[in-house]
């Protein structure tokens, strides 16, 4: 198998709580994780997870636009609904509420942001204020800038990203694997980084994003940011 294959076929995500760059406004860093995998759209536009708009009273896995993992279905057959109680149960430990879920998100200790995190998604005005939230994305970090400054090879990206897809497939084909389908450029690359110095402790991941180069970033990011899900 050739080696740069290799080198990304475990690739992914999904959602860090922190970033490099400071934000003046708590919301932002807690809600970018969001915005990176999730849309905001109205319509049911789904993206990396199903969109978050209307998610106040929602049943879980109830977006017949997009595929959820097995585990959130079983969880969603026992009549839960997206609440403040339920939101937080998650938020804070995604694996415990909903154990198996692709979902690759770490979760928020402190209950205090949680709570500042639930009152953002139950509130009328989630999706008007988004677009002042997404100003704090990952291509502030002056190492993502690095790479998205690159001029992509879609090619050479389409040749890698045919390993990555043994693992990472869309909606419930990839188990406990998350899928990276439509997952932004910025937030893609800042992954990677963060597997590579060692911030994220994966140690597949470590050894798969070690020896990836900027060229190699540029082109995976661009080729997964416009895949949509299935």
């Amino acid at each position: 198998m050739n080696t740069g294959r290799q080198l990304v076929c475990l690739l992914l995500l999904c959602c860090s709580s922190e970033l490099h760059a400071e934000s003046p406004d708590p919301l932002q860093e807690l809600a970018a994780p969001c915005l990176a995998c999730h849309s905001l759209e109205p319509d049911g536009a789904t993206h990396v997870g199903p969109s978050l708009a209307g998610i106040a009273g929602r049943a879980l896995a109830a977006d017949r636009n997009y595929t959820y993992s097995e585990a959130f279905t079983e969880r969603a057959s026992e009549g839960l609904v997206w609440n403040s109680d339920t939101l937080d149960q998650f938020l804070k430990h995604p694996q415990a509420m909903v154990p198996g879920t692709a979902m690759s998100y770490r979760g928020v200790v402190d209950a205090a942001e949680r709570s500042l995190l639930v009152d953002w998604l139950l509130s009328e005005d989630m999706v008007t204020n988004a677009a002042e939230l997404a100003d704090a994305n990952y291509s502030r970090d002056p190492a993502v800038q690095r790479v998205l400054e690159t001029s992509p090879d879609m090619e050479y990206g389409e040749y890698l990203a045919g390993e990555c897809l043994t693992c990472h497939q869309a909606g419930d084909r990839s188990g406990r694997v998350p899928p990276i389908h439509g997952l932004t450029a910025d937030y893609f690359i800042y992954a990677l980084l963060e597997y590579q110095n060692g911030s994220r402790s994966n140690r597949a991941m470590q050894n798969m994003s070690g020896p990836l180069g900027i060229e190699e970033m540029a082109a995976l990011s661009a080729v997964f940011a416009r895949r949509m899900p299935e």
